[in-house]
C-alpha cells in the first residue's frame, strides 16, 4: 500500500557507531544460546535492514479513536521491534551506504508486513482487551435497564387480560410484538458497544544501518549450524540469527 501511494523512503544510518569487543558477551546477557558453542569467529560490522513500517489504528467503539504505531522487521531474522517510535523516520538519509557487506535477506517485505501486523496485533491487545471490557459493562448497564422497560410493559399487558371485556388474542399478541420490539433493541445495543479494529499501512521506511555482529558455529545434539550473535546499537537490544 505505502509502495503503491508513493510514501516510501529508503534510508542509511552513517553515523551509527556500534560498539564493538564486548558484543557475544552484551548479546548473552539478553538471550538464551540454544545448543553448544563450538566456536567464535571474529567480531565484525556487517550491514544489516530494517521494513519500518507505519499503522494508522483505529478503535470504533461507541466513539472513535485514532492511533499511530510503528513496527520495524529485520529482514535478516525476523526480529521485530516497536521502539524505534517516530524518530526513526526522521533519521538522517543518505544515497550512500555505510558498509558493502551484508548478511542474506531472510524475509521479503509481504513476510514482513504480515510479522509487522502480527507484532503490532500482540502489542495493541491489552489495550483493545481493556476497550472491549468497558464497552461490554456499558453495553451490559444499558441492557438491563432496557430488559427492565419492556418486562415492566410485559407485566402491564399481561395483567390486562384479568380486565372485564379484555381480548387475550389482541393482548398476546401485543405481549409477542413488545418481546421482538426488546430483541431488536438488544441486538442494537451489542451493534452499538462492539468493538473493532481498522489497521492500515500509511508508511513504509526502509532502513539500513550498521551493527556489530559474531560469527558462530553451534552444534544442537548432532546437528551443526552456522549462526551469527548480533547486538544492534540503535534498538540497544542483542540477539542470534541462524545464518545456515
Amino acid at each position: 500500500v505505502a509502495i503503491a501511494r508513493g510514501n516510501t523512503i529508503h534510508l542509511y544510518l552513517n553515523s551509527l557507531q556500534p560498539s564493538m569487543g564486548r558484543t557475544l558477551e552484551k548479546v548473552r546477557a539478553q538471550t538464551r544460546l540454544p545448543g553448544h558453542l563450538l566456536e567464535v569467529g571474529e567480531e565484525q560490522i556487517l550491514l544489516f535492514h530494517h521494513a519500518l513500517f507505519r499503522f494508522r489504528v483505529s478503535l470504533i467503539g461507541e466513539e472513535r479513536e485514532e492511533l499511530f504505531r510503528d513496527v520495524a522487521l529485520d529482514l535478516h531474522t525476523g526480529w521485530a521491534t516497536m521502539r524505534l517510535e517516530e524518530q526513526a523516520l526522521r533519521l538522517y538519509g543518505s544515497t550512500e551506504p555505510a558498509v558493502g557487506r551484508e548478511l542474506r535477506l531472510q524475509l521479503s517485505l509481504r513476510q514482513a508486513y504480515q510479522a509487522a501486523l502480527e507484532k503490532l496485533g500482540g502489542d495493541l491487545a491489552p489495550r483493545v482487551n481493556a476497550h472491549q471490557a468497558l464497552l461490554e459493562s456499558a453495553c451490559h448497564a444499558e441492557q438491563r435497564q432496557v430488559i427492565e422497560h419492556y418486562e415492566a410493559m410485559i407485566a402491564r399487558l399481561q395483567a390486562g387480560k384479568a380486565r372485564k371485556g379484555a381480548d387475550p388474542e389482541r393482548i398476546d399478541a401485543k405481549v409477542r410484538a413488545t418481546r421482538a420490539d426488546q430483541e431488536l433493541r438488544r441486538q442494537d445495543l451489542e451493534k452499538r458497544y462492539r468493538l473493532s479494529m481498522e489497521v492500515t499501512l500509511t508508511q513504509l521506511a526502509l532502513v539500513s544501518y550498521l551493527k556489530a555482529t559474531v560469527p558462530l558455529r553451534l552444534q544442537q545434539g548432532k546437528e551443526v549450524r552456522l549462526g551469527v550473535a548480533i547486538w544492534d546499537s540503535l534498538a540497544r537490544e542483542g540477539y542470534f540469527a541462524a545464518v545456515s
